[in-house]
């Protein structure tokens, strides 16, 4: 939304059917690209009519990773500011556009290897979550655990090793 409010590009409109929790169908699009991503559980990830994958597993300093800062406070940022050096400092290049949606997109498209993020709204995060996984990835929670529709920490990654090395 503040990119949208700013004139930035990088917006996204997402939208997720969830059941029992779950996301069962997602769609994100970026009109600035003209992207659209799209996924149903059991049924793949697409992009603009086109199978996507993630990437597949590379050397930490071979990889690139998203984040998003806090918003208004509401995670530690003395939590992230240390998970974010610890990443730099491994090697990882590290991004920031400021839109979960489109990061989830990313790692669900192979553009990126990992995302995290301290707090999300599942609004933010429930499509992308479906697409990551249905295009071979995995997710989690930053503290360890499943993800689910409640807000708090999200990880997305191309592989369980990626996943381990973002959470620490």
């Amino acid at each position: 939304t503040t990119n949208y409010l700013h004139g930035h590009p990088a917006f996204g409109a997402s939208v997720a059917v969830t059941v029992d929790g779950v996301p069962v169908a997602g769609c994100v699009h970026a009109a600035a690209t003209s992207e659209t991503w799209w996924a149903r559980r059991g049924g793949g990830a697409w992009r603009n009519g086109r199978r996507i994958r993630v990437s597949r597993p590379r050397g930490w300093e071979q990889s690139l990773v998203a984040t998003g800062f806090m918003f208004r406070g509401e995670a530690d940022l003395d939590a992230f500011t240390r998970q974010m050096a610890r990443v730099k400092a491994a090697g990882a290049g590290i991004r920031r556009c400021g839109a979960a949606a489109l990061d989830l997109c990313y790692v669900a498209d192979g553009r990126y290897e990992g995302f995290w993020e301290h707090f999300l709204n599942p609004w933010d995060y429930a499509a992308g979550w479906l697409l990551v996984e249905e295009a071979g990835g995995v997710t989690g929670r930053m503290e360890g655990g499943r993800l689910s529709l409640p807000a708090g920490s999200i990880m997305a990654a191309n592989a369980p090793e990626t996943l381990a090395s973002l959470r620490g």
